[in-house]
């Protein structure tokens, strides 16, 4: 599936929070705290495209999220998964994903999914990068 949908991502840092955010449409799909842990919300919209902008932001952080259907772009009504360091756990909206293994790498996660997101926002729209290139 083409990388299409990263056109309606904006990663950002909350000035009131200090949250580090990922916004995909209208939603704030991906926040992570400045103390590491990250909290995932679809805004109701269970969707190929909403679960591949979580994944962009995940992946720099070792989670996914993953559809218990054999086929990821079933779309709404699909169940899905996060699975991660410690595990695998049924996705809800509004979620928590624990901080990390450390202190230092806890607070180091939100700095890094807004950098490494930013430059991959960056290099898409600047057409560099092809589709379904995840990089960590």
């Amino acid at each position: 599936m083409p990388d299409y949908y990263r056109a309606f991502m904006r990663v950002f840092k909350d000035a009131k929070t200090g949250q580090v955010v990922l916004r995909f449409h209208k939603t704030d799909i991906v926040k992570v705290s400045q103390s590491g842990e990250v909290t995932l919300n679809t805004g109701g919209y269970l969707t190929a495209t909403t679960q591949m902008a979580m994944n962009d932001a995940l992946g720099f952080i070792e989670y996914k999220v993953r559809s218990y259907h054999h086929d990821a772009y079933s779309g709404s009504g699909s169940a899905w998964e996060v699975q991660g360091p410690g595990g695998s756990q049924r996705y809800a909206d509004n979620m928590t994903l624990p901080a990390g293994p450390s202190p230092q790498a806890a607070k180091a996660r939100a700095d890094k999914v807004l950098k490494e997101l930013t430059q991959m926002l960056a290099r898409f729209s600047q057409g560099n990068l092809p589709a379904d290139t995840h990089t960590t």
